[in-house]
């Protein structure tokens, strides 16, 4: 697995004001009940009606949604009309908006997600672009109005932040455009304005409620977006049934993904005949789950791809190697912990579904530019447990190591917590981590002090 670019911006995230989330088992308790979003997906949507009486959103911690950039964010979300023939105020045109905007785009590039996908872009994408330039590059591909040009019929008045994050009415019949932020539906939600009405995944996918309740990260859903008059009042309904959205991630951790999205797409890193995606999808793999990550770029008059974002959201596969995907867990937070080195200990299976002979398993990465030789080194628990190790990792690539187990000697990951530690020939001390307790099946992923 190359490095996973997209993880390490969430990892980053989470440690600075992303939001864990949980949601429920197939008994219908909580798996993890102290996450900041509770997610309730109940039952698959049908034509027959609304097959969830229940908001999606149990719970959202208030805290994270008073943080700088979700308050800025918030503040943005009543600048848009719904009906997409009408303009909204262009930027120069309404200066309490533009101060909105000003204050969202000083928050969001003082936080260390937004400081990493500039460093990336500029490092490996676009090295041309200046630091200089970073506001009014957000600006132009997020909040600058444009006429997309898809399929020969213009429309104007487009916007990437509105379609991406606010949602807006198709220009035939009662649907909805976009509406992938899960902030702006967990409001809709508080408010009344949105109603959840059940999951609901295409035959591509074959999710199942099961499923649903175990990835909590990303939710495809049926809904319907009440609209008011401006007395408040409700005039008409908008309908989607099959729309979608990250759960979890800060305003800036989304704008800072399809940022990177975007070059990539420049960049020609968008598509491959090798995945069996269209263009503009690329596969990744983010919080145990395998996506396409869609981005689309405006299109020009010409027909081609344009330099704004025209919209970007999440597509569910399904889990990596687990039946159960679980609320990420720092487990690098334990004293004495080393897990900054050439090789790293990226994520571990260690309370498999049923037996655990032979199915616990430990992820370690190369993070640097020249292959690492593991022969003589051993993995080791936290009774000091070792299992000898050989072969090489090759650059920014993981290798899986899985627990042997064969006698009293080997390690043994204890499910109720624990340590992994990685010691080289020498015995000298390469990677360790401490692991907290772990629910069948569930991946610990390790983010990055």
């Amino acid at each position: 697995m190359t490095s996973n670019i997209y993880q390490e911006h969430w990892d980053i995230d989470l440690r600075n004001g992303g939001c864990t989330a949980s949601g429920r088992d197939t008994q219908g308790n909580w798996v993890h009940s102290d996450a900041d979003i509770l997610v309730d997906e109940q039952l698959e949507a049908t034509c027959a009606g609304d097959a969830a009486p229940e908001p999606l959103f149990h719970f959202g911690n208030p805290e994270k949604l008073s943080r700088p950039t979700y308050a800025a964010f918030i503040d943005l979300l009543n600048n848009y009309v719904v009906n997409a023939r009408l303009s909204e105020d262009h930027l120069g045109d309404n200066a309490v908006e533009d101060q909105e905007i000003a204050r969202f785009l000083d928050a969001m590039l003082e936080t260390d997600v937004m400081r990493r996908a500039e460093a990336f872009v500029r490092e490996d994408l676009v090295p041309e672009l200046s630091a200089e330039a970073l506001r009014s590059d957000i600006l132009r591909m997020w909040f600058e109005p444009y006429t997309n040009h898809f399929n020969n019929i213009a429309i104007s008045h487009a916007l990437g932040f509105e379609h991406v994050m606010v949602g807006e009415g198709k220009l035939k019949g009662n649907g909805i455009g976009g509406y992938h932020s899960w902030i702006k539906f967990y409001l809709d939600e508080q408010s009344g304005r949105v109603d959840f009405r059940g999951f609901n995944y295409d035959g591509n996918f074959n999710r199942t409620s099961k499923a649903g309740a175990r990835f909590p990260y990303v939710a495809t859903v049926a809904m319907s977006w009440t609209q008011l008059d401006i007395h408040g009042q409700p005039i008409g309904k908008l309908d989607k049934d099959l729309g979608g959205f990250f759960i979890g991630p800060s305003p800036e951790l989304q704008m800072a993904l399809g940022r990177i999205a975007f070059y990539e797409s420049v960049a020609g890193r968008y598509s491959s005949a090798a995945t069996g995606l269209k263009d503009d999808q690329k596969a990744v793999m983010l919080m145990n789950g395998r996506f396409p990550l869609v981005l689309y770029r405006n299109t020009t008059e010409e027909q081609t791809r344009g330099d704004r974002i025209r919209s970007f959201w999440a597509k569910f596969i399904a889990p990596i190697e687990s039946t159960e995907a679980d609320v990420v867990v720092p487990v690098g937070e334990h004293a004495g912990d080393q897990n900054s080195g050439i090789v790293r200990i990226r994520r571990a299976l260690i309370n498999p579904e049923g037996s655990d002979i032979g199915r616990e398993w430990v992820d370690v990465e190369d993070t640097g530019s020249v292959i690492v030789d593991i022969t003589g080194w051993t993995l080791r628990d936290k009774s000091d447990r070792a299992q000898s190790l050989q072969g090489q990792i090759e650059p920014q690539k993981t290798r899986r190591i899985v627990v042997s187990r064969e006698t009293a000697a080997h390690p043994q990951l204890g499910n109720k917590g624990g340590q992994i530690a990685l010691r080289d020939g020498s015995a000298a001390l390469q990677a360790c981590v401490g692991h907290v307790a772990s629910g069948e099946g569930v991946v610990l992923h390790v983010v990055d002090a």
